[in-house]
């Protein structure tokens, strides 16, 4: 009888023991199921770093998010109209969170930078403004330390410290960089360098307007940014795509500073779930970007659409962009800046750049209106260069400037590059730049 009762407890503490190995096992094998699972899913392997970065970015907002996700409504969402330029960004985004997980700041004139904008020069200082969309403003906040140390190491320019700010915005076409340029030297702001990089947004988003029943050099998406208080549909379509962003944005931030950091399985639930969300999000940004109503009001459509059709509207595209273009240089002239203009690169553009399966995947999109963009509109746009340069633009055709990078850089089927793209291509304005 005692020694059944002795070996009862025994037993039980090896039963015990085995359900702890068996669950440790478990785990393991979880373990090593998700970091398989990222290789597969994320097409890198699995980083702890890179995965915070990411959730603390998507907790702070969720507003890069969505471009990506296959809409360009976080930049018009998070926008603040502007009397001159359209719309800039709204400064309620410089939370701390936002801050530490992007590096980023909008300023108080709501460019997508922590620099004063009114500056003066001075024989120290090198003021360099950068001007365009989200490819331009990307350049200036992932390259711009690139792009200042490669101009500061220059025979041109050594011995003064190069400040580069970003005075482009997400989603801004001709003639907002014009407007742009006006509006800072309104305020008696003084640059020594402009860079102008454009040609995508111009090409493809003029179409978009009339698709819209909107004036083709009103700001992009303007049905969004203004005139949409009384339409009902539209605002049940903006609420759908607030709603999975901030979905989006509470899922990353029960991760965000967690112990669930530490766990791989835990980590691949996320990263399963979070693509869903982004799924969502991304359709309800098409839903959003795709709505039409049958008539517009005169605050959104403007003078209107009538004569401009996805065929014919090609020369208009290349007359808007040729003569903010040469307004450009005027003003830079007469106010003793000097002006370039850089044709941005482009995935579209044949030979531009070797792709693997992944990118390829990710960064072509055959038969769509930003493929037409490109194809179509690229060639018009290079027809009105010698009008440029006959003009005194400075001009540079950037269109090769990843021909000779096999790594990935595309990050979707539009025009955005990682901040190795952006850095490489900071890299090729300098060197065009000091080459002058």
């Amino acid at each position: 009888m005692t020694n059944n009762a002795a070996r009862a407890p025994r037993s039980r503490r090896r039963r015990l023991w085995f359900r702890a190995l068996l669950l440790l096992l478990v785990l393991a094998v979880l373990e090593v199921t998700a970091f398989v699972g990222f290789w597969i899913v994320d097409r890198q392997p699995f980083g702890y770093a890179r995965l915070a970065q990411e959730q603390a970015a998507l907790a702070a907002t969720a507003a890069e998010a969505t471009t990506a996700a296959g809409g360009g409504q976080g930049n018009v969402l998070n926008a603040s109209l502007h009397p001159y330029l359209g719309f800039v960004y709204h400064p309620n985004v410089n939370t701390e969170a936002w801050r530490r997980a992007t590096g980023r700041e909008v300023n108080r004139f709501g460019f997508n930078d922590a620099h004063e904008p009114i500056q003066r020069r001075s024989q120290d200082k090198l003021l360099v403004g950068i001007f365009g969309g989200s490819v331009a403003a990307w350049v200036g906040f992932d390259g711009g330390e690139t792009l200042a140390k490669a101009l500061a190491a220059s025979p041109r320019f050594q011995g003064r410290e190069v400040v580069v700010m970003t005075f482009a915005v997400g989603g801004y076409k001709q003639p907002q960089q014009l407007l742009a340029l006006n509006w800072l030297l309104a305020h008696g702001g003084e640059l020594d360098l402009v860079i102008e990089l454009d040609g995508f947004n111009e090409c493809h988003l003029m179409p978009t307007n009339v698709l819209a029943k909107v004036y083709p050099l009103y700001p992009a998406l303007w049905q969004q940014v203004a005139g949409a208080a009384e339409d009902r549909e539209r605002q049940r379509r903006v609420g759908e795509v607030v709603f999975h962003r901030e979905q989006r944005r509470d899922w990353a931030a029960v991760f965000t500073g967690s112990w669930l950091q530490g766990s791989l399985t835990a980590q691949f639930t996320w990263r399963l779930w979070d693509r869903v969300l982004a799924a969502r999000l991304g359709a309800a940004s098409q839903r959003l970007d795709q709505y039409v109503p049958e008539t517009q009001p005169f605050e959104v459509r403007g003078p209107g659409t009538e004569g401009f059709t996805l065929d014919t509207i090609g020369g208009t595209i290349a007359d808007v962009w040729q003569r903010c273009s040469l307004q450009m240089q005027h003003l830079c002239a007469a106010n003793g800046i000097e002006f370039h203009h850089c044709l941005q690169p482009n995935q579209y553009v044949a030979g531009a750049k070797p792709m693997a399966a992944a990118e390829r995947a990710l960064a072509l999109s055959p038969g769509t209106l930003q493929e037409l963009a490109v194809t179509a509109g690229y060639p018009a746009l290079l027809a009105r260069v010698p009008a440029l340069t006959a003009g005194g633009v400075h001009f540079h055709d950037l269109r090769d400037t990843f021909a000779g990078v096999d790594e990935a850089l595309y990050i979707d089927a539009f025009c955005h590059v990682n901040a190795r793209g952006s850095q490489l291509l900071a890299e090729r304005i300098a060197r065009e730049i000091v080459g002058q």
